[in-house]
């Protein structure tokens, strides 16, 4: 499950950035390319419960990285408004995907339900 959630993430911080996939897992050190593995390894982290040594693996960073990415958000957050803007469009896309799927799991567990 949690790769499936990793990939989700991926491909939605990917989209929404205009960003190519393997760029968020690559070394650059880019700044739109480290901000958006911020965004990943934040939501990843407090959205999805998935641990900093899993998100580093899944980024290929270290798990200090990891690290730094989730102390230095708030700070991008309160002080960066592009950044700022995008956290919060990435965060709202995530969300609406999980209240599609959500919806979608109820209708089958109804139409499964009145099969029986």
């Amino acid at each position: 499950m949690k790769n499936s959630v990793l990939l989700k993430v991926k491909t939605i911080v990917s989209s929404e950035l205009g960003i190519n996939k393997n760029d968020l897992t690559s070394k650059s050190r880019k700044q739109n390319l480290v901000f958006a593995r911020m965004i990943f390894s934040c939501i990843c982290n407090n959205h999805f419960k998935i641990t900093q040594q899993r998100i580093a693996d899944y980024l290929n960073q270290t798990q200090p990285i990891v690290n730094y990415y989730l102390k230095n958000i708030v700070n991008e957050i309160n002080n960066n408004e592009a950044f700022l803007y995008d956290y919060q469009r990435i965060l709202l896309k995530i969300e609406q995907v999980e209240q599609r799927k959500k919806q979608k799991e109820e209708r089958d567990n109804k139409l499964s339900l009145q099969k029986k």
